[in-house]
């Protein structure tokens, strides 16, 4: 794909398509992968579920009987992830992106918390948000693209482009050991090669 991606502060204009990507991120994406980081097979969980499948075809009196349970309780569990992350939605909706500047972010200096927005020709492809949690550590919120531009890199760059507030921070005090961000799956190390380069002239690093 030929089209220049760039990142850039949150403005208010945008509020209507990142709550659109917001909300299809959540509906499209993460309850599935929260299901299957949970019950894949290198998980606790998942052999959980196998002792109790077995466990239930012992009690069962016959294969139809065990794999109607099995499908019921398969059922409950996808259901209760969804549930989940529609409460988290709803939650979300009503209270930090209520309102259009997204303040829970935005009212901070850049390298304690920010919301920024992927852009290509005009129209915002992808968000994320982040906040700081310790001295080295910045934690992802928000990290959402569009399903038209996914696998092109774009979250990789937003992520970036979150680095780099840190990296330039620490540069001024004369710092340079690595930051860390903060993911729903763990905390990542950022590497030097990938994160405290110098910044992409189409990133900003100060407030508009």
């Amino acid at each position: 794909m030929s089209e220049r991606i760039s990142v850039r502060p949150y403005q208010s204009d945008d509020y209507n398509k990142v709550l659109e990507l917001f909300i299809d991120g959540i509906n499209s994406f993460h309850w599935i992968r929260s299901y299957s980081s949970v019950f894949g097979p290198s998980c606790v969980p998942f052999w959980t579920q196998v002792v109790a499948a077995g466990v239930l075809l012992w009690i069962t009196p016959n294969y139809t009987t065990f794999l109607l349970a099995e499908l019921l309780g398969q059922a409950l569990l996808l259901a209760w992830n969804y549930n989940f992350y529609a409460s988290y939605t709803r939650h979300a909706l009503s209270t930090n992106m209520r309102d259009k500047n997204l303040e829970s972010w935005t009212n901070h200096p850049q390298d304690v918390s920010g919301y920024l927005v992927a852009v290509t020709e005009g129209i915002v492809v992808g968000t994320i948000s982040y906040k700081k949690v310790d001295a080295d550590v910045l934690e992802i919120f928000r990290l959402s693209v569009d399903k038209n531009f996914r696998k092109l890199g774009i979250a990789k760059k937003l992520v970036n482009a979150v680095g780099q507030f840190q990296c330039e921070r620490k540069r001024r005090k004369g710092d340079f050991h690595l930051p860390l961000v903060l993911l729903p799956e763990g905390i990542i190390f950022l590497s030097q090669s990938i994160m405290c380069h110098l910044p992409e002239d189409n990133v900003p690093l100060t407030r508009r």
